[in-house]
């Protein structure tokens, strides 16, 4: 039997963005700057994307920026069947490889290094 759970700690924002919530015994309390909505668009939507956004993109684009120094493109597509593929070309458009759709989000969001491409 659980008779008690803790929340456990957000995970950290890389760009150092995100708000910390504090607990007390009765309740959780937002801090000042959590107080303060973002500016949101008709609809709900932020303004502008949250840090978490912005630092994913950042090191997504990182991510392709190495691939094209090294003459590696990716192409994604969705097959008949619905199915996700993702190739990857040399500089002259030859397929090098097919990888699962796994493998290219984790080597684009920098979980998998770029140097099992070439094993």
């Amino acid at each position: 039997m659980i008779d008690r759970l803790t929340p456990s700690t957000p995970p950290e924002n890389p760009a150092g963005a995100r708000t910390s919530v504090q607990r007390s015994d009765a309740e959780f309390t937002l801090d000042a700057a959590a107080k303060a909505a973002p500016a949101r668009l008709e609809g709900g939507v932020p303004a502008t994307p949250p840090p978490e956004v912005l630092y994913a993109l950042d090191r997504a684009q990182s991510v392709l920026s190495e691939l094209a120094s090294r003459q590696i493109s990716m192409k994604f597509s969705v097959d008949e069947s619905s199915k996700i593929r993702v190739e990857l070309y040399d500089g002259d458009g030859k397929l090098i490889r097919e990888v699962p759709p796994s493998h290219a989000t984790a080597m684009l969001s920098g979980e998998r290094p770029i140097g099992w491409l070439s094993n």
